[in-house]
């Protein structure tokens, strides 16, 4: 039986593994760049509307791209999106994911638990490099549920399918060079002995928990957080999400950021580098104009936005310097240097 246990020599085993970026610099950098590590499961949860689903989108998207960057341009798929929720909004992934990279993505409506569970089996373990999204554990149902009446009450039958899954995924990930990410929903604790009654839960037991490297929880979204249009409609064009990093296996712990989403878009990049910038000291302010050093970018801090959107060059060198100043800045590795453009 000890033949079966193989050894490696861990001077000789890569300290820098691939990671999928998340196409934000302040959530890259509160991960010490190593976002979403490949041969890993992730976890990502907090309450509907957060941005849960726009992140996964844009990691597919990076995991894609990263992909390409590396020289991998056969016609095989790198991402497989399991929408248990059934509420994929085709017009964001349209407004996030360019359509010739949309061609490597296959989408799935599992019907059980179970079904969903057994294909990424499968699918990690006959593959390599591949990214498997499930949206979401609080919407999965195993068979014995659904084929139950309606009135019969099951309980912990998710937690236990959990549990088993991981245990079985996690070589198939490991050693292919797979990724599995997880995004969660929060519930109302329906505990009655606990004496904090705000208190939220997550679906699925506590096996993701164990087995997550990565755990980022989306905070709720209040009126002070969303970005409204100036004119007399008020609309609504996206929100500053609050992530707070719960788990990191590969650096701190319990920091939050927040991160600007557009709606229909994805991250907001631009928003995010003339915030971020303005802290750092590469951009300045005379009352309410930003400048880049003799720059004037605009006379507001939308104005300055809508500027850098339609001037990519002047984006990119600020994105850049951006960059520089981040302290942990050593930590990024060749191939994310690259893809940043840096």
């Amino acid at each position: 039986m000890a033949d079966k246990v193989l050894f490696q020599d861990i001077t000789s085993m890569d300290r820098q593994k691939p990671c999928i970026p998340t196409g934000s610099i302040v959530l890259d950098s509160a991960l010490h760049f190593r976002p979403f590590i490949r041969s890993r499961i992730h976890h990502i949860s907090g309450d509907e509307g957060g941005g849960k689903t726009t992140l996964s989108l844009e990691l597919a998207k990076n995991h894609i791209l990263m992909r390409l960057l590396e020289g991998d341009h056969d016609g095989e798929k790198f991402v497989y999106f399991y929408d248990v929720e059934r509420a994929l909004d085709f017009s964001l992934v349209d407004g996030i994911v360019p359509l010739e990279l949309q061609e490597r993505i296959r989408l799935a409506k599992p019907l059980t638990a179970e079904d969903c569970m057994n294909s990424i089996l499968k699918i990690c373990t006959d593959n390599k490099k591949i990214l498997c999204i499930v949206d979401s554990v609080a919407a999965l149902s195993s068979e014995c549920e659904i084929n139950e009446s309606v009135d019969k009450a099951s309980v912990g039958g998710i937690a236990a399918l959990m549990s088993k899954f991981c245990r079985k995924i996690l070589n198939a990930v490991d050693v292919n060079e797979n990724t599995v990410i997880f995004l969660n929903q929060l519930r109302s604790d329906i505990n009655t002995q606990s004496k904090n009654r705000n208190k939220k839960v997550e679906p699925g037991g506590k096996a993701l928990g164990f087995y997550s490297t990565q755990h980022l929880r989306f905070g709720t979204v209040y009126v002070a957080d969303r970005f409204m249009t100036k004119d007399k409609e008020r609309r609504c064009t996206g929100h500053k999400a609050r992530v707070e990093i719960k788990r990191n296996k590969v650096g701190s712990e319990k920091s939050t950021v927040e991160v600007p989403l557009y709606y229909g878009r994805g991250i907001w990049k631009e928003r995010e580098v003339l915030e971020q910038g303005y802290l750092l000291g590469i951009l300045s302010r005379q009352g309410n104009k930003y400048f880049y050093g003799d720059l004037r970018l605009g006379a507001s801090l939308d104005n300055s936005v809508k500027y850098l959107e339609k001037n990519p060059d002047v984006y990119n060198k600020i994105r850049r310097d951006l960059f520089e100043s981040i302290p942990n800045v050593d930590a990024c590795s060749p191939i994310l240097r690259k893809f940043y453009g840096i």
